[in-house]
């Protein structure tokens, strides 16, 4: 059961039109919502993934720093190409001590090559070079992470877990956090903000030649941090990265011999930020954002600007078959702010970690879409869109007969998916004459 099928079959109990698009687009907005609040607090077994993540050790390095300055000089740094942007330094933190005593801590923000990095506000002391270790103790995940369950490592030729510790337990217990060894424990990490763009800008129109096709494209701009990341890749096969929320879109009708182009304008180097660009299509079916990238892959610009690309969004190429494997939809789960772990003791050397999580379930978009929920309980999430519409339209005893439709859905969900359904607090009747209100309450 897909999204379409949900749509007819929640207009079939409603007699509604599901090809009205204010009626569409509304039904989705009920139907995803539905997905979210019941998967979004449960370790459903169909939820939970298992995802390997690289992990470097600390590195020591030389730079030179310039005092009001955030560029910062060295050799070695390794950068990307255009079509697979970013470093592996990026997001790095160190602390430097200058030669008269003055210690501070910074964060690599953007490596421009490989002599020229920028931290992320202007180096204060005597100006001078000094050896620092470069740290990544923050392990990057996924966008769509609700929660992590478990993190294990191969050290004995299996998987096995380690534990979590909190960062209260680890001050009460005089941890010293810059130990480095085998990882024992794990803690939460930071999470990273990406903030999103105000608007969007860097957009054109350009005339290369007939034959396009008329149509509508909607674009929309992205923030993105640290392309290349050593933990994990957001978008196998593409450049990654941990991407902010998606700008507000602006619809661009083009003619037969019409194209945009991209050339977004330099920013502060100091913010780190890279520009990425996503459009819909609607009168095409495509309603879920899907990423600009120009036939040379090109599709993310660095802080400092200085390229521009054109993508195809020739009728021929939105109609085709191949639009799924040229270009990837945009991750709904992003929000801009991005989930890590850190292990005690960091590794000693390069390695690799085991992450158990619980997903966040993507928006249905488009009618091909399917829920997250097994297809024999899909309709849970009908009987409580339909719930929702009932009490928007003032009807109270609809929305009740809907919600115990939708408990049964779930409850046979519950036993299937969750091993036993989970506890809850239930008052028994103790007769009397306030058998309910001073009955005993037990777990069932």
């Amino acid at each position: 059961m897909n999204l379409d099928a949900l749509r007819q079959y929640c207009g079939s109990l409603l007699d509604y039109d599901p090809v009205n698009p204010t009626y569409t687009s509304e039904l989705t907005s009920f139907l995803n919502d539905a997905q979210g609040r019941l998967l979004g607090d449960r370790p459903w077994s169909f939820l939970v993934l298992e995802q390997q993540l690289r992990v470097k050790t600390d590195i020591s390095l030389t730079l030179t720093f310039v005092n009001g300055s955030s560029q910062v000089t060295g050799v070695g740094f390794p950068v990307g190409t255009l079509s697979a942007p970013g470093s592996a330094y990026e997001l790095g933190t160190f602390t430097v001590t200058d030669s008269n005593g003055l210690v501070d801590s910074y964060r690599i923000q953007y490596v421009q090559n490989t002599t020229t990095l920028h931290i992320d506000r202007p180096f204060v002391g005597a100006g001078g070079t000094y050896t620092v270790t470069m740290k990544r103790r923050d392990v990057y995940l996924p966008s769509d992470t609700a929660q992590v369950q478990a993190v294990l490592q191969d050290i004995t030729s299996y998987p096995q877990q380690i534990d979590f510790m909190s960062k209260l337990d680890r001050d009460g217990y005089l941890i010293d956090p810059s130990v480095l060894g085998t990882p024992e424990s794990f803690l939460e990490g930071v999470a990273e903000y990406v903030p999103a763009p105000r608007a969007l800008s860097g957009v054109s129109v350009v005339t290369p030649g007939a034959g396009r096709g008329v149509r509508s494209i909607t674009v929309y701009m992205v923030n993105v941090r640290a392309p290349l990341l050593p933990s994990f890749d957001s978008y196998p096969g593409f450049s990654g990265g941990l991407e902010s929320g998606l700008s507000p879109g602006i619809t661009y009708d083009l003619a037969d011999n019409e194209e945009l182009q991209f050339n977004p304008a330099a920013i502060n180097e100091e913010s780190g930020l890279y520009r990425r660009f996503y459009f819909t299509c609607p009168d095409e079916g495509i309603e879920a954002p899907r990423r600009v990238r120009s036939i040379t892959s090109v599709d993310t610009v660095p802080p400092v600007g200085g390229v521009t690309f054109s993508g195809d969004t020739s009728l021929s190429v939105l109609q085709g078959q191949n639009i799924d494997t040229i270009t990837p939809r945009y991750q709904r789960t992003q929000s801009g702010a991005h989930q890590a772990v850190q292990l005690y003791p960091h590794p000693s050397s390069d390695t690799f970690i085991n992450v158990r999580r619980l997903l966040v379930p993507q928006d249905m978009e488009e009618a091909q879409d399917t829920p997250a929920v097994p297809s024999a309980y899909a309709r849970v999430l009908a009987y409580e869109a339909l719930a929702q519409l009932a009490i928007k339209a003032d009807q109270a005893p609809l929305a009740a007969a809907f919600e115990r439709k939708m408990q049964m859905v779930y409850r046979g969900m519950e036993q299937r998916y969750l091993g036993k359904p989970s506890r809850r607090i239930v008052k028994n009747s103790s007769g009397g004459i306030y058998p309910t209100i001073f009955g005993p309450m037990t777990f069932t």
